[in-house]
């Protein structure tokens, strides 16, 4: 990955495709059954840790926020919809 400091320097802050690819990834598991929903969301997780590290090494990624939340609602909804899956494997 090529860096431009200056074009940054221009521009200020771009955010992280990778970033972005977790948020999206998160709001999409929201749509999705929970099998489905339980992967999406965990990689949603994986992405907005990466871009979490990314940004601690190359400030000037983006927002923090954008992983944060990605990180956030991906492990959220991971979690609950693991707690459906397991609750219904008792119920059958």
């Amino acid at each position: 990955m090529t860096t431009d400091p200056q074009g940054r320097a221009r521009f200020g802050r771009s955010t992280s495709r990778i970033a972005l690819a977790g948020l999206a990834a998160a709001v999409i598991s929201l749509l999705l059954p929970a099998i489905p929903a339980l992967v999406v969301s965990f990689i949603a997780f994986v992405l907005g840790l990466v871009a979490r590290r990314q940004l601690k090494v190359d400030p000037a990624t983006g927002p923090s926020w954008v992983s944060l939340v990605a990180m956030l609602l991906g492990g959220f909804i991971f979690v609950t919809q693991g707690a459906i899956v397991w609750m219904a494997g008792f119920s059958g």
